[in-house]
């Protein structure tokens, strides 16, 4: 309908050059997708060693997403068939009934689906708003117009990405792993930051944290895990005893550059 000039925009197309010359693109592109590999939760046979594809069948949308596929595996000697699927309605399907034994999805398909363990990402790739090309009028206001937003807000599009992405509930074959070696998680947390964390006149945690935790465990399921919370007066202690292993998760913690790359 793009191409015949039925409708005059269509949202998330990659850019490949069998669409250069039919469709037109704008400048920037509207976001972007990894490509995600995802197993049944209760596999064991499939792990994220790049090995343990080999002899599988892997269900994958016909779309770009194949090529960036074929050529993971290449890249590293896996021996899998790639099963392609004409829409999502059936790779869902193939999936759910064990036809494949993995399946490719987007980020933004990636996520909330109770049967799924993510594996890896494998790939990624920039999507567009596209214009028919009978409307390089409307192809020029997109681009102008992206380009003004891009000014007024860079960090728009991630702002997006926060906002609306959901977050996979299954935990990785290393967070499991991680979980059975402790039967306690330890917390780190700042003193005199409500209403965020604070210590009370008795010594136990208060505020947001003590909420905070509990509810972020028994939503991921761990039922089975004491927790321990230590309060800190200086951020900088806080952070040394996490990266010394006095502490597993410190809160709260800023989004600074210098503090990520510790």
């Amino acid at each position: 309908m793009l191409v015949d000039g039925h409708i005059d925009l269509l949202a998330g197309l990659a850019k490949k050059e069998d669409r250069l010359g039919v469709i037109g693109y704008p400048d920037f592109p509207m976001g972007s997708e990894t490509y995600n590999m995802m197993k049944h939760s209760e596999d064991d046979r499939i792990t994220t060693s790049y090995a343990t594809l080999n002899g599988k069948k892997i269900g994958v949308l016909d779309s770009a997403i194949v090529q960036a596929l074929r050529k993971f595996l290449d890249e590293h000697k896996i021996d899998a068939e790639i099963v392609v699927f004409p829409d999502h309605e059936s790779l869902l399907l193939a999936f759910a009934w064990h036809r494949v034994d993995t399946m490719v999805a987007e980020s933004d398909g990636s996520y909330e689906r109770e049967d799924t363990t993510l594996l890896y990402v494998f790939g990624a790739s920039d999507y567009y708003l596209c214009v028919s090309k009978n409307r390089p009028d409307l192809l020029a206001k997109l681009s102008s117009a992206q380009e003004q937003m891009m000014a007024d807000e860079p960090n728009f599009i991630n702002s997006l990405k926060i906002k609306y992405d959901a977050v996979n509930r299954k935990l990785s074959d290393a967070e499991k792993a991680w979980l059975a070696g402790r039967d306690t998680l330890r917390v780190g947390y700042l003193n005199h930051y409500l209403p965020y964390s604070d210590t009370d006149a008795k010594g136990a945690a208060t505020g947001l944290v003590r909420d905070l935790v509990p509810r972020i465990l028994e939503e991921l399921g761990i039922l089975r895990l004491d927790v321990s919370y230590t309060g800190y007066d200086s951020y900088d202690d806080m952070i040394i005893d996490m990266n010394f292993g006095k502490i597993d998760v410190a809160f709260p913690v800023g989004g600074g550059l210098f503090y990520q790359g510790v």
